[in-house]
């Protein structure tokens, strides 16, 4: 399947693809006009398209501290960067003393996690 999505920060839609919803997210069933969090990167032809798409679920990342979440990389620069979650809306800020992976293997939309 796929939709659109909109935001004040851009006009009109943007598309997305099924297979672009957060892998926590992919059996939650979206209703138009909910609340969305996602990225916007280009398609295989060039155009914006969401992806990392997830329902806004109401918690911010502080009402988490001391639970361990999975989540992806949003950004990450060479000491500091974001990390998103299902279980909350926003960005958490991340150091790279905080990582279990080196600042080498970090890479944006992937886990934080070392392999194994």
């Amino acid at each position: 399947g796929w939709g659109f999505v909109r935001s004040h920060l851009f006009e009109g839609e943007v598309g997305f693809k099924v297979e672009s919803v957060m892998m926590e997210c992919q059996s939650y069933e979206f209703r138009e006009g909910e609340a969305v969090e996602f990225n916007v990167q280009s398609d295989e032809r060039g155009r914006p398209q969401a992806v990392m798409l997830k329902p806004m679920v109401g918690r911010k990342p502080n009402e988490c501290l001391g639970q361990r979440h999975r989540g992806y990389v949003r950004r990450f620069a060479d000491r500091w960067g974001f990390l998103n979650s299902a279980a909350f809306d926003g960005d958490l800020f991340v150091h790279r003393d905080n990582l279990l992976l080196g600042p080498e293997q970090m890479q944006e939309g992937q886990p934080p996690l070392r392999p194994g």
